[in-house]
């Protein structure tokens, strides 16, 4: 006697672990391309505050060893912003007379971060870097001060990283001290 197989088709059981590997699989492969994207966009900026690093050094190499004189206390934005740059609540604002300074030596003056990010509870915004002269008289050391997204970061070289306080849980503050020499 000949067995007819009446079978057709895939039971239920056999396509709902089907679809449930490859909502596995598509999350793992989301959850990848968000790290990337994040690293991406970090040494976006990395990159450009390089560009500002070397720039407030060939200026200081022009002009007897003092970076852009700013003795006021002010943080002032790197690149061109319509607003303020750096946290929303302060400090950055925008200075024509350093990016003045600095034509020589950069072109457009792109910003660091050209659209900010949220971080934290409290709804803060990140954008750009900021500058600030450290010395009276001339300046002969000066500060720029990023932010990455993300915790425990990279920052460029000799910069120094720090996580953001607990309140302000997903973004890494990046700080380079210029000395001329």
């Amino acid at each position: 006697m000949t067995r007819i197989n009446n079978k057709r088709g895939f039971t239920l059981i056999e396509l709902l672990v089907v679809v449930s590997i490859i909502g596995l699989l598509a999350s793992i492969v989301l959850a990848s391309l968000s790290d990337a994207k994040n690293k991406a966009v970090n040494t976006a900026i990395n990159n450009m505050v390089y560009q500002y690093k070397l720039a407030l050094e060939l200026y200081s190499a022009n002009n007897n060893g003092a970076y852009p004189l700013t003795n006021d206390g002010v943080f002032y934005c790197l690149g061109t912003y319509s607003d303020d740059c750096g946290l929303s609540t302060g400090p950055g604002t925008v200075n024509p007379s350093l990016n003045t300074a600095l034509s020589t030596y950069i072109n457009n003056f792109p910003p660091v971060s050209p659209s900010p990010f949220v971080y934290g509870s409290s709804g803060d915004t990140v954008l750009g870097a900021t500058y600030r002269c450290l010395a009276s008289s001339p300046c002969s050391r000066a500060l720029i001060i990023w932010w990455l997204k993300g915790v425990d970061q990279k920052c460029l070289f000799d910069a120094v990283s720090a996580n953001a306080p607990a309140s302000t849980p997903t973004v890494t503050r990046c700080t380079w001290t210029l000395n001329s020499a």
